[in-house]
């Protein structure tokens, strides 16, 4: 089978860009993680304030995509508005399919944020928000994050409650309610005893 170079060169990059994809790996930016990061959570939240809860189309989106990355409507994010209009700008122009896909899904806003920030790039796996001062959002919980990572790879989901919760288990919360009312039982007993011995001493004095 004969295959010319420019028809190989053609398959060899659509390899190379399907494989870019399901790795999640960014455009390039100049930007620090936390940067892009913050940009991927102002494009998701700014674009639903215009977007209200009305019908979403890849229309309406698009036309909501226009309006976001203005430097006075980025005013209260962690990095400053001039950075923030540039990674808005980074957003729109070199993810728009992700973008829509995303916002047309029909999920809660913050499960939004994980399919464009977590799972169609993984710019904010990793990320400490904790340490931000202007912005005191805390992006999704860690359990709708483990979850919906999961799922996208196909992996089971029953016990990322278990996995991501400071709660103990059901099984060790009864151990620790049982632990509570011997100490409470044990206490009255001790009491009682005490009580009946200074009892005895006093009479016998």
């Amino acid at each position: 089978m004969n295959c010319s170079l420019p028809s190989l060169l053609s398959a060899l990059v659509v390899i190379l860009v399907a494989f870019d994809f399901v790795q999640g790996e960014m455009k390039p930016t100049k930007f620090a993680k936390e940067v892009v990061c913050e940009g991927c959570h102002a494009v998701i939240a700014e674009t639903n304030k215009i977007l209200g809860k009305g019908k979403r189309t890849d229309k309406t989106v698009m036309n909501s995509l226009r309006g976001i990355c203005n430097a006075q409507r980025l005013n209260q994010y962690e990095f400053s508005p001039p950075t923030m209009k540039k990674v808005c700008d980074y957003w729109t122009e070199n993810y728009e399919t992700e973008i829509k896909a995303a916002l047309t899904n029909g999920l809660p806003e913050d499960e939004q944020e994980i399919e464009l920030c977590w799972i169609s790039t993984d710019i904010c796996k990793g990320v400490d928000r904790s340490h931000f001062r202007i912005n005191k959002y805390e992006g999704p919980s860690k359990r709708k994050i483990l979850a919906a990572t999961k799922a996208s790879t196909g992996e089971a989901v029953d016990e990322v409650a278990d996995e991501v919760t400071d709660e103990p288990p059901a099984e060790k919360k009864e151990d620790v309610k049982e632990e509570k009312k011997d100490k409470k039982t044990s206490g009255k007993k001790s009491s009682k005893s005490k009580t009946k011995k200074d009892g005895k001493g006093k009479d016998e004095l």
